[in-house]
């Protein structure tokens, strides 16, 4: 009995840094689609805006994942990041949000903190945020402190519409 236990600990530890492993891969590959982002949420863009970015504050990967979960699992009233409380549940995203991202016009792209360091230059913005990018330029349409003020998942549908109709109304 005792060799099937060792056994199987060190399947349990293969595996488990296995997927650690293939984690870490996840950060080293370099990619060098970096894009400015530049000013706030209202200023005119140079074309039309093709993406919405929405930026959690988390990392990705299965390990980060899975220590978030238990987090929001065991102790939901401290649970630090924001916008994750507001659009999703214990096992993905909200009905009520998917289906205000699928009513918008734009490709829906979700990134985690590693990803937001590999792909933008978020030295200038702290997370999480929401951005919105055309094929130019990326600009935040609501900040870290906006999405902290508001309490409920209607209020960040009604701020997010506002803040695109702003722009909308600014490019025509």
């Amino acid at each position: 009995m005792p060799k099937r236990k060792h056994i199987f600990i060190w399947i349990l530890f293969c595996v488990l840094l296995y997927v650690a492993m293939s984690d870490a891969i996840r950060y080293l590959r370099p990619d060098g689609n970096k894009k400015i982002i530049s000013g706030s949420g209202l200023t005119t863009m140079t074309a039309p805006p093709q993406k919405i970015i929405i930026a959690y504050n988390n990392f990705g990967g299965i390990c980060p994942q899975l220590v978030d979960l238990c987090y929001r699992f065991f102790f939901p009233e401290t649970y630090p990041n924001k916008l994750v409380k507001l659009t999703n549940n214990l096992v993905g995203l909200k009905k009520e949000w998917k289906d205000f991202l699928e009513e918008l016009p734009f490709q829906k792209v979700f990134y985690h903190k590693d990803d937001v360091e590999r792909k933008l230059e978020p030295d200038t913005f702290a997370l999480p945020a929401i951005f919105l990018a055309d094929s130019l330029s990326t600009v935040c349409l609501l900040t870290a402190s906006e999405i902290s003020h508001l309490r409920s998942l209607p209020e960040l549908e009604a701020a997010v519409q506002l803040k695109l109709d702003r722009i909308f109304v600014k490019n025509e």
